[in-house]
């Protein structure tokens, strides 16, 4: 199953994920994290200093703060985060991933 290998903090909001089947990606989270109306547990991620905090937790999630905030892998895989899905999927859950052996 690809998992990341390697992270790297680039700028900004931007991450440089690298995966096990080579492929890599940035992702920006700027556009989740700047949103009108955006929840102060997540905006406060603007700071760059709590922002730069992040955990890569069994090889699959990105983390802050014990999953205050979080994404799913997929997400982080395709590059893209789409600040209106995630308001608008109301099955989104952000909790530790524990199927890593499927």
């Amino acid at each position: 199953m690809t998992h990341i290998i390697k992270v790297e903090y680039l700028s900004d909001y931007t991450i440089c994920f690298e995966f096990s089947d080579g492929k890599k990606t940035s992702v920006d989270f700027y556009p989740f994290l700047s949103m009108p109306y955006q929840n102060v547990c997540v905006s406060k991620y603007l700071d760059k200093n709590l922002f730069t905090q992040f955990q890569i937790i069994n090889k699959k999630d990105i983390s802050w703060n014990n999953y205050e905030m979080c994404f799913r892998f997929e997400e982080i895989y395709s590059g893209k985060i789409d600040p209106v899905l995630l308001i608008s999927d109301i099955d989104y859950a952000c909790e530790p991933y524990t199927d890593y052996g499927k």
